[in-house]
């Protein structure tokens, strides 16, 4: 079979559950063939080989049962930058760059402070905010050891030296202090319907109990322990109904200048507020 009749083919089918079939059907053929896609363009009259045929077929199937296509090429940008991801870990989303965007406003670019991310999963948050600010000193957690494990793996390739890595539940197993505390939590309501597209992603890194709120408020909570004497900044990324109740926990619990933002599609995103190390 030629390249462009199976794209055409592809690309017919993903248009029943894809806006972007064609890209799609592209970035699958791309990923086979190891080629561009100024490559297939330029040579759609390539004849597939039998096992080029068949993995395409099952990646295809795959797609169309739902499977997100980040799993399936094990690979997603994010904030210019492309790391491996497997069903261990949460697909970064652009909603989460918000919380790159403002560490990198809030920071100069020799900034050389320390800096703790709880929950890392893919590492896509401690890797760029590494990558950004070579100078800074970036700690990841996770519980889970798999999904530190492809965050270790992106850190590698990605060529950062100022990254160390702790397994733990949170707070458990991290000791040092730190200017900066981010965190993309579990924030999702365990029995919110919208889980129900997300079948594919883990769900400890998505759920959490209290209406979402459990892990927020441990953070919050437990992070005030873990800033230096000067003080620092706590920022996370929260569900679009939780605005309200993360700013009466920042507040709640004594931070100063809390503020949250929204995200590019006007839904709240982010809350952060800052700790004074001497209160």
């Amino acid at each position: 079979m030629r390249r462009d009749a199976w794209q055409t083919k592809a690309t017919e089918q993903l248009n029943s559950i894809s806006d972007s079939a064609r890209l799609e059907a592209e970035l699958l053929l791309g990923h086979v063939l190891d080629v561009s896609r100024a490559h297939l363009m330029a040579y759609p009259e390539i004849t597939l080989e039998h096992h080029q045929l068949t993995t395409l077929n099952q990646y295809l199937n795959q797609r169309l049962a739902g499977c997100p296509m980040a799993y399936i090429l094990g690979t997603q940008d994010f904030y210019g930058l492309e790391f491996n991801v497997t069903q261990d870990t949460l697909i970064p989303r652009p909603e989460t760059e918000l919380l790159i965007d403002e560490v990198l406003t809030l920071t100069p670019e020799e900034y050389q402070g320390d800096i703790l991310d709880l929950g890392t999963g893919s590492g896509a948050i401690a890797c760029t905010l590494a990558h950004y600010r070579p100078k800074s000193q970036v700690t990841a957690v996770d519980f889970s050891a798999s999904a530190l494990a492809v965050a270790q793996q992106n850190g590698h390739q990605l060529g950062l030296p100022n990254l160390s890595w702790i397994q733990s539940d949170w707070f458990d197993q991290v000791t040092g202090k730190f200017d900066l505390i981010v965190s993309n939590p579990p924030y999702i309501i365990e029995d919110d319907p919208h889980l129900e597209a997300l079948v594919y992603e883990p769900i400890s890194a998505l759920t959490a109990p209290k209406q979402g709120m459990e892990d927020l408020e441990t953070i919050a909570t437990q992070a005030r322990q873990y800033f230096k004497e000067t003080g620092g900044w706590l920022m996370m990324e929260h569900g679009y109904d939780q605005q309200e109740a993360c700013i009466a926990l920042l507040e709640g619990l004594g931070y100063t200048q809390v503020q949250d933002i929204n995200d590019l599609n006007n839904q709240p995103r982010l809350i952060k507020g800052f700790w004074n190390g001497h209160q």
